[in-house]
Order: C-alpha cells, then structure tokens, then sequence
C-alpha cells in the first residue's frame, strides 16, 4: 500500500562559499536523487569527502573561527531529541553505548536533563582499545552486570555502537541475537554513526528500524483490524487532529503511536495493528521492514502544512482505503481560523531554521501567506518537493538570505536584529532578541490544523514577554550547548 518515492535533495553546503546566500542562486539547480533521506531530515554532507563540510569554506575561515575562539562543532540543533532519546521512548527499555567518551557526552547530558540516565549505560571505548581491538573483550561482562543490578528486567535492550564501530566493521547484530537467547528479552543493535549520513540508511532512519525491530521478538496476537499505528513522529498527534477523526470515520478507532505507549506491552500490541502510517520519512525503511516481515501494510503520509499538498495526501489515503474522506469541514475550520491571525501577524518580520518538523521552505511560504516579511531561512538541503515552493519565494524576493545549517562559516554570522519571531531553534541562536518558537520534534501536526496551529504558535510568542537571556536559557535547556 506504499505511495512513497525517493527523495530528492540538494546540499546547500554545496552552494555556498559565504554565508547568506540569495534563494535565487537555488533556483535551476540539479536536485540528486537520495533514497531514504527527508525533507525535514538533519543535514547530510556529500559523500565526496569527510571533509566536504569545510571544503566550501574560503581559505582563512578556519583560522578567523579559530581566533575568534569560535568552537568548530556546529550542533544540528534538533532540540534534545537525539539517538538516544530516541530510542528511550520505548518503555521499559534500557540501552548500553558502546563509545568513545566524546561521542557519548552529549546523550549522556540529555539522558540527565530528560529523566532517563538510569536507563542509559556506557562502555568507554578508549583509544588503545580501539587500536588493539579489545574495546568489546568486556561486553558480556558489562551486559550481564546491567541485567543482574537492575531492579526488575528490562523488557528490551538497546545495544548502540558509533561510527568506529562502522570502519571496523563490528557485528553488534549478532551479539544482539545472542544476547537475546541468552537472557530471554529483546536485543536489537542499533548506531549513531553520523559518517552513515550521506547514505541510503543515516542515523535517524536506522534508528526507526531499530526501535521497531523489537515488535519482530514479541510473542504476535489477534489481528485487530480497528487499530493503525502511525510510525516516525517521537511527540504525540493532538486527538483533536483531523486525520484522528477522519480514520475514525473509516473504522480504525484505535489509533497507535509510540508517544503514547506507558508500558512495553503497550508498545508491543503495535504488531497486531492492520496498518502503518508512515509520517516522516526516516520510518519508511522500518515500515518496509514491517511489511515483509510482520505483515503490516502501511501508508505514507508526509506531515505537510502547505494545504494542496494536505489535500493530495488525503485523496491518495482515500483512494488506498477505498473509503470517502469527507475531509471538508475540518479545511473549512481552519480557513477560518487562519483569517482571524492573519491581520495579527500581517508584516511582521520572521526567521526560519532548519530544525522543524517541516521544510524551512514550505513555513516560509506559509508565513508569506499570512502577510508576514520572511527575513532569512536556515537549511540543510531541499527535495524536489521545494522546488515549487523555492520558486514562490523568489517570486516574492530573490534576494531572500539562505544559511546553510551545518556548515562551519555559520559562526562566523552575526547576530540578526531586526527580526520579530525566529521559528526553529537554529533560528533563535542566530537572532536571540527575537522571539523565539520552538517548533521541533517535541510537536506534531498532521492535517489542515496544522496552519492554524503554526500561526498560533507564532501569536502567542509575539505577544509573550521574552528576552535575549530567556532565550539563551532556552537552548540551554534543549541541550543545544554543552
């Protein structure tokens, strides 16, 4: 029941030897076909070389960071929702991180600030281990004292590995499978190795396959045929959401999500679900898993804003349920709902970044629409999807600043004044007086509401009070720096 295709996707790395960039120098460019990448996925450097990142930067850049004292490490800025939280929003779970200290600082700050650092183990991998090929000569060791010190038994177990790992080329898979004969649980490996980016199966993607390898080990129940997963968003789908209703409409009163799970059985009765909708696309690879391994059929359905596109998915998913979406009413509600904020946020200036849950390209044109000056956009890539909408705001301005979102001359930017709301983490660390809405993985939208709700968002930061250390304090707390 798929009606997925590849994504296309440029780098704008690629494109830039300074940073802005005018939009128009997007325009006529070749979009490269990248299987299993998304329009929202983080940023992905081309496979020409591990150094493609600095490789767009004039000489002397390099150094001016260096002098200014600037740190090299330019974060993704997807909020604290990293790999490994990711993979702790499966209930009872614990996960073991087989990693050079380096590589595991950052989830290991997270795993404190969000509540689950009981759950989170680590095997320091050092650098004379590495080179002797000793760094798992522990690992049954280390396994076999998580499973007897803990309190009661995990119901699955996580056992990542990094990106050394990868070029050494280590067999977590089957230590997983042995471990979960040994001790009678769900074991599955999984990775954060961010040299995997540029190919068919990055982090993200991999770790989707990940969590939902586990339902592969638990014992399968009764078909049900009233209950549908949907697979890829880590925030929960407001029930008030159109498309909550709309399947309700075609009889699937039980809706699944990961978010929503309190316990591992919770999660587990998603094998017996009749299908998968698929809203990111970092889960269709799992979703394909599901399909020929479980049985599950699924769905993709890209959370879109922009609503031709909202309308598109609905009559693609009505014609694969052979069931009428009576989809009217709700776009009717929230046609009217954007005319009552458009005259409140109508020429008020807003920057765009590029961690969302959306493309940067396809907010600004729906901030456009509301009347708003669209005064930069931070990107990691575009898909061929963004081509429409990048040819709408050159229409607009072609002098409109692109940033590249990953890219070591972004420290080099100052910081932007004029701007009223920066939309996106990334965002708000470029313009810090500006007030700021996260919008990122910790919200998810689907459906016509989900204009409305931009537009809200957007009002309600504007007439919050907020200031620069608020801010700061803000992407603290995502731990966005360390």
């Amino acid at each position: 029941m798929s009606c997925c295709a590849a994504a296309s996707e440029i780098r704008i790395e690629n494109l830039v030897r300074s940073a802005p960039v005018p939009i128009s120098a997007l325009k006529g460019h070749t979009f490269q076909q990248k299987a299993g990448l998304s329009n929202t996925a983080p940023a992905h450097e081309e496979a020409s070389g591990a150094s493609s990142a600095t490789s767009c930067v004039e000489p002397g850049v390099l150094q001016e960071i260096s002098a200014k004292g600037y740190a090299y490490y330019l974060t993704p800025c997807a909020g604290e929702w990293g790999i490994v939280r990711g993979a702790m929003a499966v209930p009872e779970s614990v996960l073991l991180f087989v990693a050079p200290t380096g590589c595991s600082r950052h989830g290991s700050v997270c795993a404190m600030m969000n509540g689950y650092r009981e759950r989170v183990f680590y095997l320091d991998a050092s650098e004379e281990d590495l080179v002797m090929g000793t760094h798992l000569d522990g690992l049954d060791a280390v396994v076999d004292a998580i499973m007897q010190g803990l309190p009661t038994k995990p119901a699955a177990f996580f056992l990542f590995s990094t990106c050394v790992d990868d070029l050494l080329g280590s067999d977590y898979r089957s230590l997983a499978k042995t471990f979960s004969k040994r001790y009678g649980i769900p074991f599955v490996d999984g990775h954060m190795d961010p040299i995997s980016l540029t190919s068919s199966a990055p982090p993200l993607v991999k770790l989707q396959r990940s969590i939902y390898e586990l339902l592969e080990q638990v014992t399968p129940g009764k078909r049900d045929e009233s209950a549908v997963n949907i697979i890829g968003p880590f925030a929960q789908l407001s029930p008030e959401s159109d498309l909550i209703h709309l399947l309700c409409d075609c009889g699937y009163t039980r809706i699944r999500q990961l978010p929503s799970c309190k316990t591992f059985d919770d999660f587990a009765a998603m094998r017996n679900s009749t299908l998968n909708i698929v809203m990111r696309d970092t889960a269709l690879l799992a979703a394909r898993e599901m399909e020929r391994k479980l049985g599950i059929p699924f769905v993709h359905a890209p959370a879109f804003a922009y609503t031709p596109d909202v309308v598109r998915v609905y009559d693609a998913m009505a014609a694969q349920f052979k069931a009428p979406f009576n989809y009217q009413p709700f776009l009717r509600q929230a046609q009217q709902a954007c005319e009552q904020y458009k005259p409140l946020l109508q020429g008020k200036s807003i920057g765009i970044g590029a961690s969302l849950a959306l493309s940067p390209f396809e907010a600004a044109v729906v901030f456009l629409e509301a009347g708003m000056d669209i005064s930069f956009i931070i990107c990691a890539g575009a898909t061929k999807r963004d081509e429409h909408f990048i040819d709408m705001l050159c229409a607009h301005n072609p002098n409109l600043s692109v940033y590249p979102a990953m890219n070591p001359v972004m420290s080099l930017v100052s910081e932007l004044n004029d701007v009223d709301v920066a939309f996106g983490f990334d965002a708000a660390r470029l313009c810090t007086h500006a007030a700021p809405v996260p919008w990122g993985d910790d919200v998810c939208t689907f459906g016509f509401s989900t204009i409305p709700e931009l537009y809200k968002a957007v009002y309600k930061a504007l007439t919050s009070d907020h200031s620069t250390s608020q801010t700061r304090e803000m992407l603290y707390q995502k731990a966005l720096v360390i």
